[in-house]
């Protein structure tokens, strides 16, 4: 399994509205544009607050399985 190696900024900064990953992110937006076509969910609708908590989940787990490592 390949491993990625991110920093700190893939971490949002005082999101207003609680999400904790910057999916504008480089490394982040891939994971993300591969979430929305999984989900045919076209990208100028985007995630709604439960796709987007599933999202933030399945990153922690792989940061979690070390599949993404945080510097």
């Amino acid at each position: 399994m390949k491993t990625f190696i991110v920093d700190k900024s893939i971490y949002a900064k005082n999101n207003k509205y609680g999400c904790i990953i910057n999916i504008n992110h480089p490394l982040i937006h891939m994971f993300y544009i591969a979430y929305l076509k999984k989900g045919n969910i076209p990208k100028y609708i985007g995630l709604n607050d439960k796709q987007r908590f599933d999202f933030e989940s399945r990153i922690a787990e792989m940061i979690r399985r070390r599949i993404i490592v945080v510097k």
